[in-house]
């Protein structure tokens, strides 16, 4: 992480370069209080640009007209080039000090010739400097930009059914009508009233007790989170899709706010980077909240906001990752196929509809009131991996680890909209 730490220094005084809060230090009082660090080293880039799989990822993805694997391993054997060669710089110059600093009674002539290294060494640094740091943007920041390896059961090419439901009897949901939800002051944005509004309520309180009778834990995150979160979720602080930027600028810097809801991703996992390292004996945790999302409305560029439950599960390995996914799947499949019995599928996405952080995702999706073969995503389920944990250092301890803090272990999350309320009431109309 050392070149990290000499990157993003240097970058201090060219703030107007970057693209990605996770690799730029605050201003010079607060940096090192306000930092975070993505836990990558040269090595870890050389590994992941040469790996195979990195390709079909991307070409998976649908990401090639955004990600270009060849200039990126181009520009890495530039770097690690101008980093030898601006290290050897460094070394030349401080045995050249030694020298003099060692023979104190060294003749004038001989001292003149170490000084001459030193100065003809600083000038070459100087030159080397500003390409040095070109590189170092031209590697790091498309680095950050990959995305996450892709599970084992995520489909190529086309979306696989996990489950269906098929509902013969009465839903428990009742039928929302049009004058149920009304017409706000501006174009395309809407409130709820009457029955819709009252059923929000009940459903965020079915949900509730649903989670706590499987003994998940309530908590209360923040509507609010900084821009090295969102942009640590693998999501990009500029988009203006699903975070309103409180700031909205092209330079965003760690510490700008986003308006996220608290029932979202970033405001789960800033749960989490607030509690650094996790214990182990702690692991592995599932908890929820119950909160707002946020999501930009085409064209009008206004944010409209939808009531949700969000689920989070933190594990200490990818045993207890899978572990949390199946027994989160089971949760998705009682609570929409017995609690509230309506018909509803679970579908594993393809790769190209998921997002960067994501390895695999499970859709959600509910048939609409007025036409059964039509349905509407109203949650999903995803698996990050340690992806999430590597670009925000969320790391867990345990006796091992304890007294080799060098080797802090990877956290592994699950997560996703367990119910996106607002969805499903759009749903029964």
């Amino acid at each position: 992480m050392s070149f990290l730490r000499r990157f993003s220094t240097s970058f201090r005084r060219f703030r107007h370069h970057h693209r990605s809060p996770l690799v730029v230090l605050g201003d010079e009082g607060d940096a090192k209080k306000n930092t975070v660090i993505p836990d990558m080293s040269p090595e870890d880039v050389r590994r992941r640009i040469d790996d195979q799989q990195l390709v079909k990822n991307v070409s998976l993805r649908k990401l090639g007209d955004k990600i270009d694997i060849e200039a990126l391993k181009a520009n890495y054997a530039d770097w690690v080039k101008a980093e030898s060669d601006f290290k050897a710089l460094d070394d030349r110059i401080e045995k050249a000090r030694e020298k003099i600093k060692d023979h104190e009674e060294i003749s004038g002539m001989k001292k003149a010739e170490y000084e001459e290294v030193i100065r003809n060494s600083r000038k070459e640094r100087k030159s080397l400097a500003n390409e040095r740091i070109r590189l170092e943007e031209e590697v790091v920041l498309p680095f950050l930009d990959l995305p996450n390896r892709l599970h084992s059961d995520c489909p190529e090419h086309e979306d696989k059914i996990m489950f269906e439901h098929f509902e013969q009897g009465n839903s428990k949901l009742p039928q929302i009508s049009a004058e149920d939800v009304s017409e706000a002051f501006f174009d395309g944005l809407q409130f709820l009233t009457g029955r819709a509004a009252k059923l929000e309520l009940e459903l965020c309180e079915k949900a509730e007790n649903h989670l706590k009778e499987e003994e998940l834990e309530m908590i209360s995150a923040p509507d609010f989170s900084r821009s090295v979160v969102v942009a640590g979720c693998g999501i990009d602080p500029e988009d203006g899709k699903t975070t309103l930027a409180l700031n909205p600028r092209h330079d965003f810097s760690h510490r700008d706010m986003h308006l996220v809801g608290g029932a979202s991703l970033p405001a789960l996992v800033a749960f989490y980077s607030k509690q650094v390292p996790q214990r182990a004996s702690w692991l592995p945790e599932r908890r929820f909240c119950i909160g707002r999302q946020y999501e930009t409305l085409s064209g009008s560029g206004m944010p409209t906001q939808s009531t949700a439950v969000q689920l989070i599960g933190v594990a200490e390995n990818e045993t207890q990752q899978e572990e949390i996914f199946i027994e989160f799947f089971k949760l998705f499949q009682t609570f929409y196929g017995v609690e509230l019995q309506t018909t509803f599928r679970l579908v594993n996405r393809s790769a190209d509809k998921l997002g960067t952080a994501e390895m695999l995702r499970v859709a959600v999706e509910m048939a609409e009131r007025k036409d059964a073969e039509s349905f509407i995503e109203v949650g999903y389920l995803s698996i990050y991996g340690n992806y999430l944990s590597r670009r925000l250092m969320l790391k867990t301890i345990d006796e091992e680890t304890a007294q080799n803090p060098d080797r802090l272990k990877d956290l592994f999350i699950v997560g996703g909209t367990f119910l996106d309320v607002t969805k499903v009431i759009q749903s029964l109309i």
